[in-house]
């Protein structure tokens, strides 16, 4: 791309690290991207007539707005926070602020809104990957009541992801007769979509495009892991960092739990104390209490049940592993002094974790 990268660092201190690209604007009314020019068929006639408010960036609502307007959509106007309460619009569009998207489904709540679309939904909310299990876990404690008023969306967003959304949005299925050139039909797979609670662009490398079942989604999520005899335990709420050491741990023939709260950590341990021979913590977790206070607290009940021992009794000790982007002297001091065993600083190399694996489950040294 004949550009230029590289990085500034003081030890101790900070990094930087930046790169240049050169970029020359296009002409408006310019996209020529190949997926932009796909021959999809218009959502003209009945859906046109539906009422569009975006919530975004200027850029993105421009963006949206060549996409509509290709597609046969033509009544879509850009909200902000001032007047959107004073729109009647049939759906809105929100990008990436999940407690706006929760204000404006409580907004049409109090007005007794029904929704004139077949999927009964409200929204659409786009969302990064990272941003999901603020989200879900939102969604479970305290909006269950809105779980199927709003689609979310995963970014980076593509025509070919949005108008499928956009087509499951207004029919309340991903239509039989959406119709792709063959070339591009690996990107998408239609057929996934009929009909379901939950919709998977899995040849992508998105893994969701909408929830509309949680219970679903943590079913699929909890495949390989197991409630028994317990010998590895993750806490992360990164859901791609979920996924990875799932598949590893898979792998490595272990039993394992996954968990995103800090508290629950601590519920597990005690449960599973007997057998969890590993807890691989991440120090910025969802929930009142981080990894370091979740990791203190298991090392106070450890302590405890470790005094009450009788005769014989081999004293427990879990082994803890921090795993975080923090990286300065001072954050591996306070992580010991709160009871950790090893320090890691992410990105964490896989061979690292089953070294770790190896050698505290399955007592291997090499």
């Amino acid at each position: 791309m004949k550009g230029r990268m590289g990085v500034e660092s003081n030890v101790g201190e900070k990094s930087l690290f930046w790169f240049e690209v050169p970029l020359r604007p296009l002409p408006k009314n310019s996209i020529t991207s190949p997926l932009f020019l796909l021959p999809f068929q218009p959502l003209s006639g009945v859906f046109s007539e539906y009422k569009i408010g975006i919530f975004g960036s200027r850029p993105q609502y421009e963006l949206l707005g060549h996409y509509f307007s290709n597609w046969g959509l033509t009544n879509f106007h850009e909200l902000n926070l001032s007047d959107f309460q004073h729109h009647d619009d049939d759906f809105v569009i929100v990008d990436d602020n999940f407690d706006l998207a929760i204000s404006i489904l409580q907004h049409f709540e109090t007005k007794k809104r029904k929704s004139r679309l077949p999927s009964g939904r409200f929204l659409i909310l786009f969302s990064p990957l990272s941003g999901l299990s603020r989200i879900f876990s939102k969604i479970r404690e305290e909006f269950k009541q809105y779980e199927n008023q709003f689609l979310i969306v995963t970014k980076p967003l593509g025509p070919l992801k949005l108008f499928s959304t956009i087509k499951i949005l207004f029919e309340g299925h991903s239509p039989p007769d959406l119709e792709i050139p063959q070339q591009h039909r690996s990107i998408l797979d239609p057929s996934r979509a009929k009909d379901v609670k939950f919709v998977s662009l899995e040849k992508t490398e998105s893994q969701v495009i909408l929830h509309e079942s949680q219970s679903r989604l943590e079913n699929e999520e909890n495949i390989g892991e197991t409630n028994e005899n317990i010998e590895v335990l993750v806490v992360e709420d990164n859901r791609v960092n979920q996924m990875i050491m799932r598949n590893q741990l898979k792998k490595l023939n272990v039993s394992f739990k996954i968990t995103s709260s800090g508290e629950e950590s601590v519920e597990i341990w005690k449960a599973h104390s007997s057998s969890l021979k590993i807890i691989f913590m991440d120090v910025e977790i969802d929930g009142p209490i981080d990894g370091l206070h979740a990791t203190s607290l298991i090392r106070a009940f450890e302590k405890e049940r470790n005094e009450k021992l009788i005769g014989n009794e081999t004293p427990n000790h879990c082994f803890i592993v921090i795993m975080t982007g923090r990286s300065l002297e001072e954050d591996q001091r306070e992580a010991f002094q709160f009871g950790c065993d090893l320090f890691l600083t992410k990105p964490v190399k896989l061979q690292k974790i089953i070294e770790i694996v190896n050698q505290k489950v399955h007592f291997k040294t090499n």
